[in-house]
C-alpha cells in the first residue's frame, strides 16, 4: 500500500465529526451522545473524547450503584437511631410539612429556562441552589405552593445526576412560566424594577430566575419581564439596610428571605436573618464607601463570592 493509500485509510477511519464534537463539549456535556453503555472501539466512532467517554460510565456506574448505597444509608441510620434511643441521645428530625396541608396560598417558582446561557456547572450550581429552597420550603410550617418551570430534558438529565427533583413535593414542569401561569399572575423579582414588593398577593405569583452567569447577562431577567408584558419587583433591600460593597444574591437567599418575610412579616428582620452579616454595611464603614453604592438583588450580577460553599454562593438571575 503507498503512503497516499494508507494517509486516506487513516483518514477514512477519523470520524468526520470529532472536533465538532469536541468543540460541543467543551461548552457543555450534556449534549454529547450517549456513549455509557458502549465500549470505547464503539465509542470513539461518536467522535466523544476516551475522557468524556469514561467520565460518562464513571455516572452510569454511580447511578446504577445508587439504590443500593441509599439503602445500606437507610440500614445505617436505622441501626444509628437505635443506639440513640438506648443511650438516651436520640433527638427526633425536624417535622417536614407538605404543600398540600400548608394554608400558605402564595406561589414561588424558579424560572429554569436559562440553561442555553449556562455551562453544565452553572446549571448544576442552580440547581443544587434550588434544593436549598425546597429543604427550606419543607421545614416552615406552612410552606409556599412551590414550582419549577423550564425544566426542560437538558436540565432533567442533570438534575437525576444530583438526586434534584426525585420525588420532591412540588410542581415542576417542563413548560416556561408564559404557559403554565396566565401572564397577569406573573411578578418577576429583578433588580432592575422600580417596583418595590411591600408584601404577597395570593392571586399572583412570584418568579426567581434561576441563571448563574458570572455576569455575563446582566438584565436579562428584567428585559424577559418587559419583553412578555409581565408585572416586575425588587425585594426591599435598600429600603431596611445596606451593604459593604454591591452585591448579589443567590437563588437560596431570595426564597429564604421570602420564606422569612411570610413568617415575620418583617422585612428588615427578614433580610437580616438571611444576608450574611460580612456582607453588610456597618454604622462606622460610611467613609469606606463614600459613593453610597446602591444595594440591589442582582438577578444576573457578578459570581464572586466571599466564601466557597458549593454552590450557596453563586449568583442568581
Amino acid at each position: 500500500m503507498s503512503s497516499t493509500q494508507s494517509s486516506s485509510v487513516t483518514t477514512a477511519e477519523k470520524p468526520a465529526a470529532a472536533g465538532f464534537i469536541t468543540n460541543i463539549q467543551q461548552k457543555d456535556p450534556a449534549l454529547l451522545p450517549d456513549c455509557s453503555k458502549m465500549t470505547w472501539d464503539e465509542a470513539k466512532k461518536t467522535g466523544i473524547s476516551r475522557n468524556q467517554w469514561r467520565k460518562q460510565k464513571r455516572i452510569a456506574d454511580k447511578l446504577e450503584k445508587r439504590p443500593i448505597k441509599r439503602q445500606e444509608e437507610r440500614e445505617r441510620k436505622k441501626s444509628q437511631r437505635k443506639l440513640e434511643k438506648e443511650n438516651g441521645t436520640f433527638q427526633p428530625k425536624p417535622q417536614k410539612y407538605r404543600m398540600s396541608e400548608s394554608s400558605n396560598k402564595v406561589r414561588i417558582a424558579i424560572d429554569l429556562s436559562f440553561s442555553d446561557y449556562m455551562v453544565l456547572a452553572d446549571t448544576r450550581n442552580a440547581l443544587t441552589q434550588v434544593g436549598y429552597c425546597y429543604s427550606s420550603n419543607r421545614k416552615t410550617p406552612n410552606p409556599f405552593q412551590f414550582y419549577a418551570c423550564g425544566v426542560d430534558d437538558k436540565v432533567t438529565e442533570i438534575a437525576k445526576s444530583i438526586g434534584v427533583f426525585d420525588h420532591w413535593d412540588m410542581h415542576i414542569k417542563p413548560e416556561k412560566i408564559d404557559k403554565v401561569f396566565n401572564k397577569s399572575e406573573v411578578v418577576y423579582l429583578c433588580a432592575e424594577s422600580d417596583n418595590v414588593l411591600e408584601e404577597f398577593d395570593e392571586t399572583k405569583v412570584y418568579i426567581i430566575g434561576g441563571l448563574v452567569d458570572h455576569n455575563h447577562h446582566k438584565g436579562l431577567c428584567y428585559g424577559i419581564a418587559q419583553e412578555n408584558g409581565y408585572g416586575h419587583a425588587r425585594l426591599p433591600i435598600e429600603e431596611n439596610m445596606k451593604l459593604d460593597s454591591r452585591k448579589v444574591l443567590t437563588i437560596n437567599h431570595v426564597f429564604d428571605i421570602l420564606v422569612n418575610y411570610y413568617v415575620t412579616k418583617d422585612w428588615k428582620k427578614a433580610l437580616l436573618t438571611v444576608i450574611p452579616e460580612r456582607k453588610r454595611k456597618l454604622p462606622n464603614d460610611n467613609q469606606k464607601d463614600t459613593n453610597n453604592k446602591e444595594l440591589k438583588l442582582e438577578c444576573d450580577g457578578d459570581n464572586t463570592t466571599d466564601d466557597d460553599e458549593a454552590g450557596k454562593e453563586d449568583t442568581v438571575e
